[in-house]
């Protein structure tokens, strides 16, 4: 089997780093240490050797939705608003209140 040339070996060694650095901060921005230092380090680790089995998954799941595309397209999901939040109902606007009367979490105007 060849070897490969210095600009494969370049490119690998450049972008593999790279990769290391965002499945480790995904996981910095996950756990604490406060959680427990055992359990921290033991998940590190899981996190570092299951990279490759995260990417193949990541393959697999986008050679599937090219190779098989669902027929009827994708949903769009509607976020819920901040009024319906309870953040800012002072501010809601008629269609929000009416919403909100609608699904029965407030019985009068003066509720929202």
């Amino acid at each position: 089997m060849p070897t490969p040339g210095p600009a494969v070996l370049a490119a690998i060694c450049l972008s593999a780093p790279c990769s290391l650095m965002t499945y480790v901060l995904g996981f910095v921005a996950t756990y604490r240490v406060s959680d427990g230092i055992v359990r921290y380090i033991v998940l590190l680790i899981l996190q570092v050797l299951g990279i490759p089995l995260f990417g193949m998954m990541e393959v697999l799941g986008v050679a599937w939705a090219i190779l098989a595309p669902p027929g009827d397209g994708f949903y769009i999901v509607q976020k819920e608003s901040e009024v319906d939040g309870r953040k800012d109902r002072k501010n809601a606007t008629k269609s929000e209140v009416q919403c909100l009367l609608n699904k029965g979490k407030a019985t009068h105007v003066k509720d929202v």
